[in-house]
């Protein structure tokens, strides 16, 4: 679906967590990244509030097809937490949420908006193009 987007920022690949995920587990920066991105894209369709109750991180690492030991590393980086109740995504209404999604599109309009009043520019470029 058209609308259907996540956020990632463009330090992902040089964050101290990524560097860190990535020699624990022998793998490059950018193998860490795509895991990541298709974690969040499972997250963010199976939760609205970051909570995945009943779930387990061995369960999600067969699902989405990343290696079981990326959730242990995502866990001693702050990016997950695993309880007898379920799979916690911390942050999640910073990032994935559909708030989140909207405070993102209106900064970023509100930054092109600043730039091209600063510096007199026309807009050439449609953003939609399709």
């Amino acid at each position: 679906m058209a609308g259907d987007w996540i956020p990632i920022e463009t330090t992902l690949p040089e964050k101290p967590e990524v560097v860190r995920v990535a020699k624990a587990l022998g793998k490059s920066r950018d193998e860490i990244v795509g895991m990541l991105v298709r974690f969040w894209i499972w997250v963010q369709a199976h939760t609205e509030d970051g909570h995945l109750p009943g779930m387990t991180t061995e369960w999600i690492a067969e699902v989405v097809h990343v290696p079981h030991r990326l959730f242990g590393e995502l866990q001693k980086v702050g990016w997950l937490s695993e309880t007898e109740g379920g799979v916690c995504i911390p942050n999640f209404q910073r990032w994935l949420s559909q708030g989140a999604k909207r405070r993102l599109r209106e900064r970023d309009k509100k930054r092109r908006q600043r730039l091209e009043a600063s510096a007199g520019v026309s807009r050439s470029c449609p953003d939609d193009i399709g």
